[in-house]
């Protein structure tokens, strides 16, 4: 299917421009193709909801798009999702080095990063890059507070769709905004480790210990992964963890919420979740889940994957080990050791994962993309559903495993 970019056109001229040669090559068999104008997107995306002019739509049906993956506004119903795209304003372009708001300043809008890219300093002293997409500016509506850093943008032809405290507040309901508060709350810029206290051992992995933490003033819990350096570095793959844990900003990941470095150890600082893993629920509670809890954690992996996916990471492996649940019983993926960035390539060949859960196409040697996340919550999705794995449920072999993964 292809989407003219045009949205009022005869389907002739649009083929005529559209395909072309040097897009397009059939297959052996041939092949057929159906043009969907620009029009005919924006009415599945606003049902019976007025359209813009066709000169808007582009611009429309980006906000719809990149608004409906936002954190902040994911759980919009659709029909809330178009509405609240109409009431954004489109700012004209910003240039590098102009100061988008100040620290301290009172803030009474948001922003979404339309083109272009902003950095974030707090103190002076840089917080984060935003690119495309990202959002920003929602916590001093969140909070009632001053805005608690400097913007600053960094690209040329910076673009913003902005929204107004009225926009935010009929659009996100007080049980997202108590939700996002509390997400907000972990994120305390002027954290140290000198403002944690250790409450408790929790666990030692390969690489280091974990423990239970307190803010000594406030009461907050979080969880503090300790890693020792090697010949005073951060090891690669920590590192690289690390990176791909921040880009994967969702609901249902992980919450990274700051890292610390001494000569000898990195301190990784994360939320604190408390409901366990979904592997122990399925072991000593559920035996074989029932329609609706298989739907429930299925359907909110399947969001975790998308997002992972828009932000070209391949999970690589998806278990229920990995998968936790929060206090309310929503999913939490952990652990991103073998996720890999795949912005800049379409193919990787290393075999990795654990075996049970491995797509056929890791183990052939011809490559394999993001799609390998699929394969492994299918087997999960059988796994929660009949009780057992569906290759080599009877053998701890990886051979025999492999063998059966591949017939």
């Amino acid at each position: 299917m292809l989407c003219s970019s045009k949205a009022y056109e005869s389907p002739k001229a649009s083929a005529k421009r559209v395909l072309r040669p040097d897009r397009l090559v059939a297959g052996e068999t041939g092949g057929r193709i159906a043009l969907v104008p620009l029009e005919g997107i924006a009415r599945s995306l606003s049902g019976d909801m007025e359209l813009p002019e066709p000169a808007e739509l582009m611009d429309y049906i980006s906000k719809v798009l990149i608004i409906s993956r936002l954190p902040v506004l994911k759980r919009l119903a659709n029909f809330q999702v178009c509405s609240i795209s109409k009431a954004l304003d489109s700012t004209d372009p910003w240039r590098p080095g102009e100061i988008v708001f100040d620290q301290g300043e009172a803030g009474d809008k948001f922003y979404i990063v339309m083109s272009g890219g902003v950095r974030v300093d707090v103190d002076g002293v840089l917080l984060r890059e935003l690119g495309k997409g990202a959002c920003f500016g929602e916590r001093a509506l969140l909070f009632d507070e001053k805005r608690s850093g400097k913007v600053t943008v960094t690209e040329p032809d910076t673009r913003f769709w902005v929204g107004t405290r009225d926009v935010f507040e009929k659009f996100v309901t007080k049980n997202m905004r108590d939700d996002l508060r509390e997400r907000a709350k972990l994120q305390d810029w002027t954290l140290s480790l000198k403002n944690l206290r250790h409450v408790r051992m929790i666990g030692v992995g390969a690489f280091g210990s974990v423990r239970l933490v307190e803010h000594v003033k406030t009461g907050a819990r979080y969880a503090l992964k300790r890693i020792k350096k090697e010949d005073g570095q951060v090891p690669m793959e920590i590192q690289e963890e690390c990176n791909l844990l921040a880009m994967a900003s969702h609901p249902f990941v992980l919450q990274l919420v700051k890292s610390f470095q001494t000569e000898k150890s990195l301190y990784i600082l994360t939320e604190l979740i408390t409901g366990g893993q979904l592997y122990e629920q399925m072991r000593d509670k559920m035996g074989t889940a029932s329609r609706r809890h298989a739907q429930f954690y299925t359907g909110s992996l399947v969001l975790i994957l998308e997002a992972l996916h828009l932000a070209g990471v391949a999970y690589r492996d998806l278990k229920p080990e990995n998968v936790m649940l929060d206090s309310q019983g929503y999913v939490k993926l952990v652990d991103f050791g073998l996720a890999k960035d795949m912005r800049d390539q379409s193919k990787t060949f290393t075999i990795v994962g654990t075996v049970y859960y491995m797509a056929p196409d890791i183990f052939v040697g011809r490559g394999y993309g993001l799609e390998v996340d699929f394969w492994s919550l299918g087997i999960m999705l059988y796994e929660l559903v009949c009780g057992r794995l569906p290759f080599g449920n009877e053998s701890a072999e990886e051979d025999d495993i492999i063998a059966a993964v591949l017939e």
